[in-house]
């Protein structure tokens, strides 16, 4: 028979191999449960006291699609791009550099098997706002500026979704179908006039209007809807989420639901709310409170479960949830870059070497989580565009993606309460097409430390034979830390290398440095970020 301590062993195995979830464990210095909710290993090797070699915690590629720079006079103005929900297809609407014609480019994520599309450009041009794609990315749906026409893509074929600007409630010819979403089997495609909401069939019949401004009820308040602003579907096109803009822009969040309109945000205050996502399951609505709290706030479609999920800035980005709606996906002036968040509040973590890469305007994340799609604006004046493809906790998906491998440590741990002791790091680094540039950052419950860092980068990281670096282009790369002050804070330090290469594609690898003496091999954690 087991003994209690034996049973519990057992028991706390089995949990950890059928993937359930733990708690995010303790405060952010010194906790094993960094991040445990995001899926993250903390499943570092047995150390010794006067080496480490360190396992990896967490690992990234970002592949550079294409940078406009190398596009034959084309380029991103005013562009759009999206990903299939199935994570292999990307879409996105390109400019002619010379002339206001647009095509539209649907491509593999690795950028092969590209498709281009040019819709007629008689009245107008495609519009570089407006494009959505179904779930496996073989039905794309994009509309035209300041013209009431909507085209299907299929197949390597235009089709024109006929009849919208000759129904008799369209406002009028020059309004363009805005918002574009669908369903995951591209049925259906819906989209607004700015006021209200439409929906259409993929072979351009039962053109309805779903939502009208005039039928949307406020309540416990005064005053009328004035417009529909921006709004999501669920994957099966059951419920639709809505921001319904009253007088001098304030905001509710609505559901409509099994032909019933619900107000979530009905305690009778205004709302100023902007920016709006649902799952594809329909189990989660994001939105941002804007000018009421500084947090993203998540709640259920019957307006139950409301609750923050991470402080909100500026500059953001857009908004991206896994299809059970367990994980959101944004940008903004706090999130370094790019950042994963659990949409329960209870972790967040910063996905980008945020020197190197990060989200101008977010293109979508896959349905479960593992392939995202984003743009950097890398030069300003004038504006210098590339689309980028990242594969989450993934590595050999790219070909010939840099590599980073034998990330040691000398000694094993920082010593805690010493400052100005020295740690040595190396790290080996692979790239066929040849290092542009190496970093490194110091991360802490998912955020990179800003101040107080535990340790600073003395020297590195360098491959030139300079000490601490011991042979000159030997793809070895050496760095040395010293302790600060501040290692009484922490009990470990996440430390994230970053490489690019000549063609711009980045690895981000992390692994973890314990600070203070510690020999237990640690369990690895549930695998939660693809679930």
């Amino acid at each position: 028979m087991l003994s209690i301590m034996g049973y519990a062993v057992w028991l706390l195995t089995l949990l950890c191999f059928f993937g359930v979830e733990s708690g995010a464990g303790a405060d952010d210095h010194g906790s094993r449960a960094i991040n445990t909710e995001l899926g993250f290993h903390d499943n570092t090797n047995t150390k010794t006291k006067d080496s480490h070699s360190a396992s990896v915690r967490w690992r990234a590629v970002y592949d550079m699609i294409f940078d406009e720079m190398d596009m034959d006079g084309y380029d991103f103005s005013h562009p759009h791009y999206t990903i299939s929900g199935n994570g292999r297809k990307v879409a996105v609407t390109m400019k002619n550099g010379t002339s206001p014609s647009r095509k539209v480019v649907v491509m593999d994520t690795d950028g092969s098997n590209a498709v281009t599309y040019v819709p007629p450009d008689d009245h107008g041009f495609v519009s570089g706002r407006s494009l959505v794609m179904d779930y496996d990315g073989s039905r794309t749906f994009v509309s035209k500026y300041a013209r009431a026409d909507l085209f299907k893509l299929e197949g390597g074929v235009v089709t024109k979704l006929d009849g919208i600007a000759d129904y008799e409630e369209w406002p009028s010819y020059f309004e363009e179908p805005q918002q574009l979403r669908t369903t995951d089997n591209g049925a259906y495609v819906y989209f607004s006039d700015s006021r209200d909401i439409w929906r259409i069939s993929h072979n351009g019949a039962g053109l309805s209007k779903v939502i009208e401004t005039a039928n949307v009820p406020l309540n416990e308040q005064t005053g009328e809807i004035d417009s529909i602003e921006e709004y999501d579907v669920s994957a099966d096109g059951s419920i639709i989420a809505f921001l319904a803009e009253k007088q001098y822009d304030a905001k509710e969040v609505f559901v409509l639901q099994s032909g019933e309109y619900d107000q979530l945000t009905s305690d009778g205050t205004t709302h100023k709310n902007d920016n709006l996502a649902i799952s594809g399951d329909g189990s989660t609505i994001v939105y941002d409170p804007y000018n009421e709290t500084d947090y993203y706030t998540a709640i259920a479609p019957d307006g139950s479960n409301s609750r923050h999920i991470c402080e909100s800035g500026y500059n953001f980005a857009g908004f991206s949830l896994t299809a059970n709606g367990f994980r959101m996906l944004y940008n903004d002036n706090l999130a370094g870059g790019g950042r994963l968040a659990n949409t329960s509040g209870s972790s967040v973590f910063n996905l980008m070497p945020e020197d190197l890469l990060w989200i101008t305007d977010l293109g979508g994340m896959s349905a479960d989580g593992a392939r995202i799609c984003f743009c950097q604006r890398y030069e300003s004046h004038p504006a210098r565009h590339r689309l980028y493809v990242g594969y989450l906790k993934q590595s050999g998906v790219v070909s010939n993606e840099p590599q980073v491998s034998s990330v040691n440590y000398e000694p094993a741990f920082a010593p805690k309460d010493q400052e100005d002791a020295s740690i040595i790091s190396t790290f080996a680094v692979t790239a066929a097409e040849g290092v542009s540039d190496v970093t490194i950052r110091l991360i802490s419950n998912g955020m990179v430390i800003d101040a107080d860092e535990p340790l600073d980068v003395w020297k590195g990281p360098r491959d030139d034979g300079v000490s601490p670096d011991e042979t000159a282009g030997d793809g070895i790369y050496t760095v040395e830390y010293r302790t600060t002050n501040a290692t009484s804070n922490y009990d470990q330090v996440t430390i994230r290398i970053g490489v690019r290469d000549m063609a711009h594609t980045i690895a981000v690898v992390d692994t973890v440095l314990f600070i203070g003496e510690r020999s237990a091999v640690l369990t690895p954690l549930p695998l939660l970020l693809l679930d």
